[in-house]
């Protein structure tokens, strides 16, 4: 999302917060936004990043989040030199 600040900070674990100006989206993206929140809110798994909170002030809504040590898969895949085998992808998953 282009309209998004992302912050650092430690906290026992390192948390991310995404500051998503909401005054620069559009009304279909403004409800994007708010879905995604809730189904970040609703997942419960080891390999999903955990959502914290989320809240809205002002134009802007703000999403709480652990932080991924490793980054992401696509980032993985982004820096690898090499073609990733089909298990390396799925130990991302699994």
């Amino acid at each position: 999302m282009e309209n998004a600040t992302l912050w650092k900070r430690w906290v026992k674990s390192i948390i991310i917060c995404i500051q998503v100006n909401l005054g620069k989206l559009s009304d279909k993206e403004k409800q994007f936004a708010l879905n995604e929140v809730r189904i970040l809110a609703s997942l419960d798994a080891p390999n999903v990043v955990a959502y914290k909170e989320s809240f809205i002030e002002g134009n802007f809504l703000y999403i709480i989040m652990e932080h991924m040590d490793n980054g992401d898969l696509l980032k993985l895949i982004k820096s690898s030199r090499q073609k990733l085998s089909e298990s390396q992808i799925w130990s991302y998953f699994i």
